[in-house]
């Protein structure tokens, strides 16, 4: 039993260094790996635990499940974000662009991201100038639900204790206190969306329980375009870098 234990032991790391040599791109520096090397592993120890799939430490990484290993998926991911990088980097050269040289094989993955924001940073300033009036106007036009300005909203806020009400108090929450309310009472800010009178928001904060309940809502509409015109611009240039990145060609 020993014999065989050690036999797959060894099987699995030949394996693995197999995979890495040939199956994965060798052209990707390990650090593209850093940002979802914690989100893989979390995601496959569920996966592996819920299908009743056992690994050891040695053999994780190249255990299938439902056809595809952690490695394979960690290194599409790396890859994707690699070739945009890439594509970043060509694109600044392109446009004459000078930075400080940036050795990929041994610089840390903080150093890359601040690099890679500043690339993309590049190629958003210089879709902007591309960028015409009538453009900008359709956008705004065609995503209003996004400048919609914060409603007011009006309500009272119990905060409960033994299943008793131990205060309660009005609030009335506009695009003025909007910030310092969420960042207060942090389970309102995703309880707002949508919310209509009459609903209730119901969260825990510590050991205390808290209800909001809406008594009225007074809309506002949305921004004007005069008002948001850059920021609007802005959005729309980030939207179409992000776009053509995900196609894998970046627009000269």
């Amino acid at each position: 039993m020993r014999y065989f234990a050690g036999f797959g032991f060894v099987l699995s790391i030949i394996l693995f260094i197999c995979y890495r040599f040939y199956m994965a791109d060798p052209a990707v520096p390990s650090v593209f790996e850093t940002p979802y090397r914690t989100q893989v592993r979390t995601e496959f120890e569920a996966r592996m635990q819920e299908q009743g799939i056992e690994a050891s430490e040695h053999q994780f990484w190249v255990t299938p499940v439902d056809g595809e290993t952690p490695q394979s998926v960690l290194d599409n991911k790396a890859s994707k974000l690699y070739k945009e990088y890439q594509l970043l980097a060509e694109n600044a050269q392109r446009l004459g662009v000078a930075l400080t040289p940036l050795d990929l094989n041994t610089a840390k993955w903080q150093e890359v991201s601040l690099r890679y924001t500043e690339l993309k940073q590049i190629a958003i300033d210089h879709y902007l100038q591309t960028v015409s009036d009538e453009q900008v106007k359709v956008y705004y036009e065609q995503n209003q639900e996004k400048y919609q300005r914060q409603a007011t909203i009006k309500g009272v806020l119990s905060l409960w204790r033994d299943g008793v009400v131990a205060s309660q108090e009005k609030l009335v929450i506009d695009e003025e206190n909007v910030r310092l309310m969420t960042e207060q009472y942090g389970e309102l800010e995703s309880g707002l969306v949508g919310i209509a009178v009459g609903q209730q928001i119901v969260w825990q904060q510590e050991n205390d329980y808290y209800t909001f309940v809406c008594e009225a809502i007074e809309e506002k509409g949305v921004e004007n375009f005069e008002t948001i015109t850059e920021a609007v611009a802005i959005q729309y240039a980030e939207e179409q870098i992000e776009a053509q990145l995900s196609m894998g060609k970046l627009k000269s």
